[in-house]
């Protein structure tokens, strides 16, 4: 899968961008808060309807404007060309989506049409983080693979916001009209136990299969005898019998008998106690939490291991490659680290963004022998300029100085 071009309008600090991307290696570099996230942003939210940075549309609508839209055109080899685009309306408090310039009334058919891997420095709270980093960036992930499962997510969402309404109205409620009205808790819990159980089956099958992945890549990586597991933990951890074969009705099943056997404190909180939302991922080295034990450089090494592991997942499931998108982090890994990740490269499109092009280059042509397949642009105030092309206020300068 690779990107043919990026167009933006009124996104994060860019007016307007119209972008051919190369088909192989893309370097955005320059000054600090110029806008070179931003991009890879704006491609990433092409692949799963969300930023990787923040949940709220508003902090993507340039200043001034009420609106923004993001169109990516893509390929797969020896295929057609198509476009996903989305875009977001402020004042009405909408999104819309296109496939090849159709509109699409729903995003769940729209995420996974493209495929992406985000590494950003940001990625080491997978393992610092709270559990919703984890869970958030699960979902993400799993709803590029399979789009029905971010049905099912939606689907939760809504569920669980509705059970906890009922729930804060029983609270208020007399004791004897609690009892009466009870029967109206079992009607949502039937449907919500099962939105909950296909989100955790689905989540503990992908877990296995990443973290298998993830072991190998680490062992590469560490050269050592360290051992890399990533563990699904369920809120209620006998809701899953038997993680290496997990059934969709088992765990509605269980679930369901623990939604009845907590509903008096349920009602007594005002919230859900047991469900999707309440699971986490534990990364350990060596069967050790990673996150109390391992030091930084384990961190790292595990965190790369993970994204690694995702580009082969998506490779399996999908069949072809996604587009990786390296949000400065090269300078932030060492020799043996980079050169893992660029083993693991291949043909991949990438789209890296730096500060230093010099030490890129003098980093890059250690680690690859595809230097001739690089294109360059320098980010600066909201505007991109593909290498040769000098801004303007550059020219001005030169003018003057000739003069």
């Amino acid at each position: 899968m690779q990107i043919a071009r990026l167009e933006l309008r009124d996104f994060r600090n860019y007016e307007s961008l119209n972008l051919d991307i190369n088909e192989k290696t893309n370097l955005f570099f320059g000054q600090n808060g110029q806008g070179k996230t931003n991009l890879l942003e704006a491609v990433y939210m092409c692949s799963c309807a969300r930023s990787h940075r923040t949940a709220r549309d508003q902090d993507l609508v340039r200043r001034g404007s009420e609106k923004y839209y993001i169109k990516v055109s893509f390929a797969e080899k020896g295929k057609y060309t198509e476009s996903v685009a989305l875009a977001c309306d402020l004042s009405g408090r909408s999104r819309s989506f296109w496939h090849d310039d159709i509109p699409i009334r729903r995003s769940s058919d729209w995420v996974g049409l493209f495929h992406t891997v985000m590494f950003s420095p940001q990625d080491l709270q997978l393992i610092c983080g709270s559990p919703s980093v984890r869970r958030r960036f699960l979902d993400m992930f799993i709803s590029q693979l399979w789009p029905a499962y971010f049905r099912d997510l939606q689907l939760f969402n809504r569920l669980l916001s509705q059970r906890n309404s009922l729930l804060k109205l029983f609270r208020d409620l007399p004791p004897g009209e609690q009892r009466e009205r009870r029967l109206e808790l079992n009607v949502w819990d039937e449907q919500y136990a099962l939105a909950a159980a296909r989100i955790m089956q689905r989540r503990q099958t992908v877990v296995n299969r990443l973290s298998a992945h993830a072991e190998k890549k680490h062992t590469s990586i560490a050269g050592c005898d360290e051992t890399l597991g990533i563990e699904y933990r369920p809120s209620v951890r006998s809701l899953i019998t038997d993680p290496a074969e997990p059934e969709t009705e088992e765990i509605r099943r269980l679930l369901l008998a623990r939604l009845s056997a907590n509903a008096d404190d349920d009602v007594l909180r005002g919230w859900t106690g047991v469900g999707a939302h309440r699971d986490d991922i534990m990364i350990q080295i060596d069967g050790v939490d990673a996150r109390l034990y391992a030091s930084q450089g384990q961190q790292r090494t595990a965190v790369l291991a993970l994204k690694l592991a995702e580009i082969e997942l998506m490779r399996e499931v999908t069949r072809s490659a996604p587009v990786l998108l390296l949000d400065d982090v090269l300078s932030e890994l060492d020799s043996v680290r980079r050169r893992a990740l660029m083993d693991s490269i291949g043909d991949i499109q990438v789209l890296i963004t730096c500060t230093d092009r010099d030490w890129f280059d003098l980093n890059w042509a250690s680690l690859s022998d595809s230097s001739a397949d690089i294109e360059y642009f320098l980010v600066r105030d909201g505007k991109v300029f593909p290498e040769g092309v000098i801004p303007e206020e550059d020219e001005v300068s030169e003018e003057t100085f000739l003069e």
